[in-house]
C-alpha cells in the first residue's frame, strides 16, 4: 500500500480550509448578525456583538492564514498516517 503524498494532502487540506472560510465570509456578509446569533445559539452560546463591515485586507489575511493552517494540519496528518497508519 502506497503512503500519502504529504504535499498533496497538505495542499488539499489548505485549499479546503480556504473554501470553507470563503463560504463563511459570504454567509456573514449576506445574512449578518442574524445568522451569527442563530449559529451560536445552536451551540448554546449568546454573545453580544456584531458582524464588522467587509475589509479586503482582513479578508485576504483570513484566507492566507486559513491556507497556512490547513497546509500544516494536512502535512502533519499525512506524515503521521505514513508513519503509523500502514
Amino acid at each position: 500500500m502506497a503512503g500519502l503524498r504529504v504535499k498533496g494532502v497538505a495542499l488539499s487540506v489548505g485549499i479546503f480550509s480556504v473554501v470553507i472560510h470563503l463560504i463563511w465570509v459570504i454567509i456573514l456578509q449576506v445574512f449578518g448578525t442574524d445568522y451569527l446569533n442563530w449559529k451560536l445559539g445552536l451551540h448554546f452560546v449568546s454573545i453580544s456583538g456584531s458582524v464588522l463591515p467587509f475589509n479586503i485586507v482582513t479578508f485576504i489575511s483570513l484566507l492566507i492564514f486559513s491556507f497556512i493552517g490547513g497546509y500544516i494540519v494536512g502535512a502533519i496528518f499525512a506524515y503521521i498516517y505514513n508513519k503509523f497508519g500502514k
